[in-house]
């Protein structure tokens, strides 16, 4: 049996009151005319002590201990510790519980409350009862998933709706009562819920018919008229515009790079971190990095999440708390995000394996670098005047990076530049730097962060 989170003796400590200490406290008191309180506090010096007692206090070493550790490390590599995990079990007989008020563990009701599902909606499907031997999960389940119950259905569709548009259909998905806000389209969340109960509960039918809508596939061009009636979407006139969620983002990043590790399941992996990013977790030991490399670009959704630390690159594009549920993640835009798609070593390893994987599929032209490096991030060609700018930021960059041309802006006058360093022909590794540096700037476009 595992007892290593038990805590363990290394030494013994043994602490020993000086004799006739109470003497010493009064006989003191009444001479400097001090509280005894106040002396009591007081620590006695080791000089103070009668003759043949060294200190206040003394260790001493178990000198069994060196043995014990090393039959302990023996059965340890003997029989490795088995993996634990939080299970539940069923009591012998199930019981009533009462309300707990608030949701509080200690402000308990007086009275226990019988097992019951819901009855709201007893005008469509009946509300079975709970035998006295069972715990009532099985009548649940049954209520839950009953096609003639309408809730689970339109909640479920409305969920696949949010995850296609940013907003569902009812603004509130974990609410859809009185408090909650009302459906924009009725109709269209009913149609929605009656096709999934149709489709036996495929999500995948479900996704399905929404991708293919001509609704999924507008434009997220602005119509004036348009917005004058409804400016803030609500009808879903044009597509939202939308940012990836981070781990659609990571995930993105990983695709487009060619490094991105299709593997599934399995345990959850921890890719490393910087120093900086690592130190908000107090005990690094926590962040236990993946052995294999290969694990390190793996999908976000697979990636370790703690309770007490949010991955960072998650946390900068609002990921939720790990603590609380959310129905509905925030998305704001702040400069840490900016700043981590520029200057994070993840991301620019990322933008070295993309510029690499561009240069072995078109060859050493510019001109091809950048059409293959748009069609990859952007899933579009350059137009003209983004490929002409592309081709002067990769020649001014590899100037600079080969010393041909300050990093500065030139100085009107200045006659201390050797402008014949810039008509010399560039090798193939000094245009590869600049390349990286474009895939760089691509990976903070805005066209590469959001959906339209």
């Amino acid at each position: 049996q595992d007892h290593s989170y038990l805590p363990r003796l290394d030494k013994l400590r043994f602490v020993r009151t000086p004799p006739h200490r109470g003497k010493w406290l009064n006989d003191a008191a009444k001479k400097f005319d001090v509280k005894k309180s106040i002396l009591s506090e007081l620590q006695f010096v080791p000089r103070a002590w009668p003759p043949g007692i060294a200190d206040l206090e003394r260790f001493l070493t178990p000198p069994a201990l060196p043995r014990l550790d090393t039959e302990i490390a023996k059965l340890h590599d003997l029989y490795p510790p088995l993996p634990r995990m939080l299970a539940v079990t069923d009591v012998p007989a199930p019981r009533n519980e009462p309300i707990h008020r608030g949701g509080e563990v200690y402000n308990v009701g007086q009275e226990a409350i019988p097992r019951a599902v819901p009855t709201f909606a007893r005008d469509l499907l009946d509300s079975p009862a709970i035998p006295e031997n069972l715990s009532g999960r099985l009548q649940l389940a049954q209520w839950i998933a009953n096609p003639k119950n309408p809730l689970t259905a339109r909640v479920i569709a409305n969920r696949l709706w949010q995850g296609h548009f940013g907003t569902g259909i009812v603004a509130t998905p974990g609410d859809f009562g009185i408090q909650g806000a009302p459906p924009t389209n009725q109709l269209l969340l009913d149609f929605l819920a009656a096709r999934l109960i149709e489709e036996k509960w495929s999500l995948k039918a479900l996704h399905r018919l929404i991708v293919t809508s001509a609704t999924y596939r507008q434009s997220s061009a602005l119509v004036a008229a348009k917005a004058a009636l409804d400016p803030d979407n609500r009808l879903f006139w044009r597509f939202p515009r939308r940012r990836l969620e981070a781990e659609a983002l990571w995930d993105a990043v990983h695709a487009t790079a060619g490094t991105l590790n299709l593997k599934m399941g399995g345990p959850p992996v921890v890719p490393p971190l910087a120093d900086d990013e690592i130190a908000a977790l107090r005990n690094h030991w926590q962040w236990p990095v993946s052995a294999d490399p290969a694990e390190h670009t793996r999908r976000g959704m697979y990636i370790l999440v703690r309770r007490n630390f949010r991955f960072p690159m998650f946390e900068l594009f609002d990921a939720p708390i790990n603590s609380v549920s959310c129905p509905e993640r925030e998305v704001t835009t702040v400069a840490p995000q900016a700043l981590w798609s520029l200057n994070n070593r993840s991301v620019f390893r990322q933008a070295q394996n993309m510029a690499a994987r561009i240069v072995d599929e078109v060859g050493s032209e510019p001109a091809d670098w950048v059409d293959r490096a748009w069609r990859i991030v952007l899933s579009r060609p350059p137009d003209a005047v983004e490929k002409i700018e592309a081709l002067g930021l990769l020649e001014k960059m590899a100037r600079v990076a080969a010393g041909d041309i300050p990093s500065e802006p030139v100085v009107p006058g200045d006659t201390t530049t050797d402008t014949s360093a810039t008509k010399r022909p560039l090798s193939l590794e000094e245009k590869r730097v600049s390349l990286v540096k474009l895939c760089l700037a691509l990976y903070n476009s805005s066209e590469f962060v959001f959906v339209d």
